[in-house]
């Protein structure tokens, strides 16, 4: 038996009091640590410059492209001028100069304006306007809907709508409201007020609904719609919204919305967020901002156009503590050290302070307790053989749409629930419960949990509303598309795969399809997670995907593994794992197969054993910080060595996945 000596400070019977004061203190920053980290944290709205735009704008807001839109009137000369459109002359308009009664369509394919009695429109094609006869009033505001009519808001409460096209008049409708003093659009939601209330409307299958009514500030005072089911007030210059005061440095001009969060300009030089008094959350500066100047957000953008142009920022958000939190934070720091400090003799003090020197210095040790090395290692021989063969097959995780700016999916999911609370079919109470679960038990769980809960809005549309309409190929598709495999498996929602022009993509398959038991010898694609142009074959969870994965399915992928080597490219390591144990393709492992992935996971080479010891699948990995630059070297170095392989057999490649 060991007679090592005991460390002195293990020795309660002379350290007792020692230790008590030592766990009282310690005891006291683990309270202040849980009160500051549960009670006081909040999410910041943050902004990272994105470029500068020289022209200075009255009116700005992003398009359906997330393309930013200016428009300015002078002197009677409307100037509408979009983003991302260099060389391209702005449209002009000559309307009233007293009247700024215009909109302009989501496409900018037409614009309308009011000059009594007539409703003036011009479309992207026609050489000169066309106008239609209006109702006698006076009228308040005007937009163009989703439905691709035209509406106009009168001072009598009625709003009256035509067909662009043809000028026809549909059935107007009337509010309600009364005397309107004034009224502002933006799409289908429609704000008015008048001398006692003011009310928010929505547009919707040819009806207008009433949402928030709230009673007037004191007159005047001016409507804003910061935000698609929003309404806030500017009365005296004091901003009010859902019936409180927020505070800014001084009068408000111009308001949007970001998540939920209100951002003000005006008479102050900032970009600044006024948060609710009722939840004692700070105010704070976003970006600086001339006096005056306006401004519109859009999901991930922000534009503030002022006397010195138009900035453009990207929005994001970041959880951190109060100034209450961040106090409590330091007592708690101040606590834990006073605890180390009473409770570690002097000498062992030191060589504790040693100890942790080498474990911050990576001494860790140990399989899987190391990060991925920053570079991928070259394409394996095999690879390049059964890829020269047309035997190899590309399996394609969302990694890979992210090279095209497409979401993750803990983004796409995140995105979801923001876009809940934004339409009110998520309450804040639910975001912050279904955030602990992401934290906790992942995105999967999430899903799961929003499926259950919300079944009449989670469907094919919430995908398709996430994934951006206007994308480019990534310069790995494009190499991609150049390398010759047999077929392509994927769980992404988007089309880049369908966009490739590959020999594959001519057959488009979901596990659904009547082709799949059909698939021999003939290239194809399979998304597992279904088409968005078949609502009815989209899965939005793995549990979901693998409760109605047909057998036909999963025998195909099967002996596609089985006589093929399968390369997997934008695949988390646990994603992978879980995908695959998901579908049950336990026959998977007929040959050995390749995952490129880049992760910071310090314990990926336990998973990627596992991987290859169930599914023989070798795992080639870098560093999540550098696999966007070492992917697209990796398929450079494939392509050509594929090429070379097959110069030297001059051969044709053939599809040989189903010879058996």
């Amino acid at each position: 038996m060991s007679s090592t000596h005991r460390p002195a400070f293990l020795d309660f019977s002379k350290s007792l009091l020692r230790f008590k004061i030592a766990a009282t203190f310690l005891a006291f920053a683990v309270v202040l640590g849980f009160i500051a980290y549960r009670f006081q944290t909040r999410t910041y709205v943050i902004t990272t410059p994105a470029g500068m735009i020289a022209q200075r704008f009255d009116r700005v807001w992003f398009d359906s492209r997330n393309a930013l839109v200016g428009a300015r009137t002078d002197a009677g000369l409307l100037t509408i001028r979009r983003e991302a459109s260099p060389g391209t002359a702005a449209r002009q308009f000559q309307i009233p100069a007293a009247n700024s009664a215009w909109a302009a369509a989501p496409d900018l394919d037409a614009v309308a304006w009011i000059a009594p009695p007539r409703l003036w429109i011009r479309t992207a094609d026609s050489e000169s306007p066309r106008s239609f006869p209006l109702p006698s009033g006076n009228p308040r505001t005007l937009t163009f809907l989703s439905d691709e009519s035209i509406a106009a808001v009168f001072a009598d409460g009625v709003v009256h709508r035509w067909d662009p096209n043809t000028g026809e008049a549909f059935p107007a409708h009337a509010l309600g409201a009364g005397a309107l003093e004034q009224a502002v659009s933006n799409g289908d939601y429609l704000a008015t007020g008048t001398a006692a209330t003011a009310s928010l409307y929505r547009y919707r299958n040819g009806h207008w609904t009433s949402g928030e009514t709230l009673p007037a500030p004191a007159s005047p005072y001016t409507l804003v719609i910061p935000a698609p089911g929003a309404m806030a007030a500017i009365s005296g210059g004091l901003l009010r919204y859902q019936g409180e005061t927020r505070n800014t440095p001084g009068a408000v001009q111009s308001v949007a919305s970001h998540q939920g969060t209100l951002i003000a300009t005006g008479a102050f030089d900032q970009v600044w967020v006024a948060t609710s008094p009722r939840q004692k959350e700070e105010d704070y500066q976003i970006a600086d901002a001339a006096p005056g100047s306006v401004l519109a957000s859009s999901s991930g953008r922000l534009a503030v156009s002022g006397t010195s142009g138009t900035a453009l920022f990207k929005l994001g958000s970041e959880a951190r503590l109060t100034s209450q939190g961040r106090m409590a934070t330091m007592l708690a720091l101040l606590n834990m050290m006073v605890a180390l400090l009473v409770a570690l003799a002097p000498t062992l003090l030191r060589q504790l302070l040693k100890l942790f020197a080498k474990i911050l210095g990576g001494r860790a040790g140990g399989v899987g307790g190391e990060l991925a090395p920053a570079t991928l290692s070259p394409p394996p021989t095999l690879l390049i053989e059964r890829t020269a063969a047309s035997r190899s097959v590309l399996w394609a995780g969302a990694g890979l749409s992210m090279q095209s700016g497409f979401p993750s999916r803990s983004a796409l999911v995140i995105n979801i629930v923001n876009r809940g609370i934004v339409e009110g079919w998520l309450n804040p109470a639910a975001s912050d419960r279904l955030q602990r679960l992401m934290a906790t038990s992942g995105t999967e769980a999430v899903v799961n949990q929003l499926c259950a809960e919300n079944r009449e809005h989670m469907n094919c549309g919430q995908i398709q509303a996430m994934i951006p309409k206007y994308s480019q190929l990534s310069r790995c598709h494009e190499l991609l598309a150049a390398i010759p495999f047999a077929a392509a498996i994927t769980t992404n929602y988007d089309d880049l795969l369908d966009r490739m022009r590959a020999r594959w993509t001519g057959m488009i398959v979901t596990p659904q399809s009547e082709e799949i038991p059909r698939l021999r010898g003939i290239p194809f694609l399979l998304k597992l997670y279904g088409h968005l142009s078949t609502p009815e074959s989209v899965r939005l969870s793995r549990s979901k995907l693998a409760e109605a994965f047909p057998a036909s399915a999963r025998e195909l992928v099967n002996r596609v593994g089985s006589m093929n080597t399968l390369l997997f490219s934008g695949a988390s390591l646990e994603g992978l794992l879980a995908d695959l144990d998901a579908l049950g393709l336990a026959e998977v492992r007929g040959g050995t197969h390749f995952a490129l992935v880049g992760t910071a996971n310090p314990q990926w080479k336990k998973i990627a054993a596992e991987l290859k010891g169930r599914y023989a699948i070798e795992v080639l990995a870098c560093s999540e910080e550098t696999i966007a630059v070492e992917l697209p070297k990796f398929l450079t170095e494939l392509q050509a060595a594929v090429e070379k392989v097959q110069q030297a057999k001059a051969e044709e490649p053939v599809l040989t996945e189903t010879a058996a």
